[in-house]
């Protein structure tokens, strides 16, 4: 018998219309659904509003704790809007020197400048819209303010491994890295190591600076405190802690504080001019009867009391803050003065109690008014802000 070839046909039903309609409207609503249910996809619609950032990459693969194969960039745009800066007329105390060809920055020499350059290897650039720095493969880059946040990615373009880096509201980048990791780090904190990564002609760092969607040249004082993690003595965090994940310090203290152009007693009696200032900078006391001042003014002499009390907060407490915490302590010791580095409220902080040292702190609510200790309201409502910075 000779067989027969024969054939086995299985037709599916075609969908009707209403299933189609439900497919296509779930094609159009899953990708939103995805940003709102999954992390990853939401912290990215969280960059893009506000940071200005959109980066999409594959993860690394780390093998015993090495990164054995770096991320890789699908997409990265960084907005216009990506990086400001300190005020003009607003001292940190860190150098505005420009970074140039001839100085050592934290010991290293700088070996390109910022600008027109002859080009050091091929497909270098000979615009570079950076510095560079002679650092050898694995020299440490450290936050130096709390809330310094590090986003790590892959540069195909010649980069390499690139770490953004968002220091209060500046914004900069540290090209050709050895290693980087994500994160939001602390003063002293390592989020990343030079190398010889990417397109160059050795080891290095290739560090730049982005305000208002251009690159501008770096400046010596933020460098050389990434390079140590210890800014000089001297050094006044507070511009950069609005934007680095606590309360704009400055405006905290001003909105309790208020400003008063002419001398005036405070609650307890004690002369006091601007934002509750009672001694100028050169050490006198304010008096009453002396000369008015103006905002300006009074916004110098706070910027110099928000540096000293901040320095005396730093040395009391002797574990890491948060950029709430710093802003809790420095605001709670302008108002009370040094007395109250020794206060119990610290030393609870300082022993890991945060919910006893934030109801010790409630307890600075007194002013002796006509030789009489009484709560007085605006006290009050200062330490409870203060209590509940202390938490976060």
């Amino acid at each position: 018998m000779v067989s027969q070839p024969y054939s086995l046909t299985i037709q599916l039903p075609r969908p009707s219309d209403e299933v189609r309609g439900w497919l296509r409207a779930g094609l159009l609503i899953a990708p939103a659904i995805a940003a709102i249910v999954h992390p990853g996809l939401n912290q990215r619609a969280d960059d893009v509003l506000a940071k200005g950032e959109l980066h999409v990459a594959l993860p690394a693969v780390r093998l015993f704790g090495k990164q054995v194969i770096p991320s890789k960039t699908l997409f990265y745009q960084a907005s216009p809007l990506v990086g400001s800066s300190i005020p003009t007329g607003v001292s940190t105390g860190l150098s505005d020197e420009p970074v140039k060809v001839g100085m050592t920055v934290a010991g290293y020499p700088v070996t390109s400048n910022f600008g027109p350059r002859t080009a050091p290897c091929a497909g270098c650039s000979s615009d570079h819209k950076g510095v560079d720095l002679g650092t050898p493969t694995g020299t440490p880059l450290k936050a130096f303010v709390a809330g310094t946040k590090v986003s790590c990615w892959w540069d195909g373009g010649g980069g390499g491994q690139v770490a953004s880096i968002w220091i209060g509201p500046e914004f900069y980048q540290a090209l050709h890295l050895s290693s980087c990791r994500n994160g939001t780090y602390g003063p002293g904190e390592v989020y990343a190591r030079t190398g010889n990564t990417g397109r160059g002609n050795g080891a290095h760092l290739h560090w730049e600076q982005k305000i208002g969607g251009s690159k501008v040249q770096p400046k010596k004082g933020v460098l050389e405190a990434t390079l140590t993690g210890a800014p000089p003595a001297g050094f006044d965090p507070s511009p950069y802690l609005g934007n680095a994940g606590g309360k704009d310090l400055a405006q905290f203290v001003a909105n309790f504080e208020g400003f008063r152009e002419c001398p005036y007693l405070d609650p307890v009696g004690v002369a006091t001019i601007g934002y509750g200032t009672t001694r100028y900078p050169d050490g006198r006391a304010v008096k009453m009867g002396d000369p008015c001042i103006t905002e300006a003014q009074a916004a110098e002499y706070k910027q110099g009391d928000l540096a000293k009390f901040n320095a005396i907060a730093k040395g009391a407490i002797a574990r890491p803050m948060t950029p709430s915490q710093e802003t809790a302590w420095t605001s709670f010791l302008y108002n009370v003065g040094p007395a109250g580095a020794q206060s119990t409220a610290v030393q609870r902080f300082n022993a890991g109690d945060i919910e006893g040292a934030a109801e010790a702190l409630k307890q600075w609510d007194k002013g002796k008014v006509n030789g009489q200790m009484k709560t007085l309201p605006g006290l009050v409502n200062r330490r409870a802000e203060e209590a509940e910075l202390l938490k976060q």
